[in-house]
């Protein structure tokens, strides 16, 4: 991988940008990358794999840079400030552990706490973005009083998906795949795979 494919990314894993059109939101990655990551051959050959419970080809090509999961394989998230959709929150942390089946735990900590992502509710309408992961920065931002409950879990699957360590992709039909329109509201066998191959 060239400089500036890992620079392009990078910036498109702590992009998004949004586009409303009849109401419906749809996020985007920042590039056009994501389609370009991995061809359609590619995808489906990851996804049997994973399905079947085999190594996927290539993995590193859906991980981000870094992953915030602990040395005891663990992910401590906290919120800042208000949280309009505590329901989406809790439902994103028992979809990544029932999806993780104990490799990985995900928990929520009070306030205070000890935490390796913080994630801020971002007041106001969607303007640039619905949704952001920032691993140095260690949060995740987002609009969650302007999203549905299921949009608010699916952006928060996604984001998630990110301090797990992953990158978006062009799979069609995978929760990390760079567009909401084109996402599952859930992890898939490729995106948990991509978390877990190798690692735990």
């Amino acid at each position: 991988m060239t400089p500036s494919s890992r620079l392009r990314r990078a910036v498109s894993a702590t992009l998004a940008t949004v586009t409303v059109a009849t109401g419906l939101a749809t996020v985007t990655t920042g590039s056009a990358s994501a389609e370009q990551l991995h061809t359609p051959a590619q995808c489906t050959a990851a996804l049997s794999a994973a399905t079947a419970g085999q190594p996927i080809p290539a993995v590193a090509s859906y991980r981000g840079p870094r992953s915030l999961i602990t040395p005891d394989r663990q992910l401590r998230i906290a919120v800042s400030g208000d949280n309009p959709r505590p329901g989406a929150l809790t439902q994103s942390i028992a979809d990544w552990n029932r999806a993780l089946a104990g490799r990985v735990t995900l928990r929520q900590v009070a306030p205070g706490e000890e935490a390796d992502v913080t994630v801020l509710n971002l007041p106001g309408s969607v303007g640039d973005f619905v949704g952001r992961a920032s691993a140095s920065r260690r949060s995740i931002e987002i609009h969650l009083g302007a999203l549905s409950d299921r949009d608010a879990r699916m952006a928060l699957n996604h984001e998630t998906g990110h301090m797990l360590g992953l990158d978006d992709t062009g799979c069609v039909g995978t929760l990390m795949h760079g567009y909401s329109d084109q996402q599952s509201v859930v992890p898939t066998p490729l995106d948990v795979a991509a978390v877990v191959q190798g690692r735990y």
